[in-house]
């Protein structure tokens, strides 16, 4: 069976890779294949981006309105 994972890391100024994370294969021959990704955001950079193209948010009123109309349907069963 053929174990497969997908490790983050780098390639520094002397282009040498190094690896984010210790690698959860045991030991042994590997073959690596180098696939540039482009450079990401901070996490928290992207969460708000995500977070800016949601609806808006909802009032108060409007989540107080649902639940009285809701609460109305219930009375009627």
């Amino acid at each position: 069976m053929k174990n497969t994972c997908i490790i983050i890391g780098s390639v520094t100024e002397d282009q040498r890779l190094k690896i984010d994370k210790p690698i959860p294969l045991p030991p042994g021959k590997v073959q690596v294949v180098i696939e540039q990704i482009p450079e990401s955001k901070s996490v928290s950079q992207s969460i708000w981006n995500l977070i800016n193209k949601m609806e808006p948010r909802r009032t108060k009123e409007s989540i107080d309105s649902q639940v009285e109309v809701i609460r109305e349907e219930w009375g009627r069963y």
